[in-house]
């Protein structure tokens, strides 16, 4: 995954873990990949229906009772 032109996250704060988005090249449907930058060799990639549904959920507490909230 080399080949990918990471974007840093415009939320990410100096000094702090941050998550890196980019489009896979050659991909006939645009796959995104995800990674965190303290860990960059694990690697999620999605198609970009599916990473924009995952946001959305994210944004509106869908997944809060995982965390214990």
């Amino acid at each position: 995954m080399d080949t990918i032109n990471w974007q840093l996250s415009s939320f990410c704060q100096e000094g702090s873990s941050c998550l890196n988005v980019g489009e896979i090249p050659g991909s006939p449907i645009g796959m995104v990949a995800v990674r965190e930058s303290d860990d960059p060799a694990n690697v999620v990639v999605a198609r970009p229906e599916r990473l924009g549904a995952l946001l959305r959920s994210i944004r509106t507490g869908r997944f809060t009772a995982l965390s214990g909230r």
